[in-house]
This record gives C-alpha cells, structure tokens and sequence, in this order.
C-alpha cells in the first residue's frame, strides 16, 4: 500500500472476543486474534493506510 500512496485494511471480529465464556475458547482466540492483527496493522501502516 505504500507503493501506491495509502488504502485501507478492514478487519471484521465480534464482541465475543472481548469477554471470556467457558466454552468458546478457539471462537474467542480468533476473534482476538483479528483484533490484534488490525491493531498492528494500524501502528505499521499508520502515516498512509486507514485501518
């Protein structure tokens, strides 16, 4: 995206991924896990893509 002046990531999770319940434990990882990839995304991309 730098090559071509800036874009956008959209990354899509649930709010499942903000609270523990007792049975969704890979459900829950993987919703966090996208949370954390936009997150990181954000702080790399930051001066030309909208995360």
């Amino acid at each position: 995206m730098p090559e071509t002046g800036g874009g956008s990531i959209v990354g899509t999770s649930g709010v499942g991924g903000l609270a523990a319940s007792s049975a969704a434990a890979p459900c829950i990882a993987s919703k966090r896990a996208v949370t954390g990839l936009a997150k990181a995304a954000a702080v790399e991309y930051a001066p030309t893509t909208s995360v």
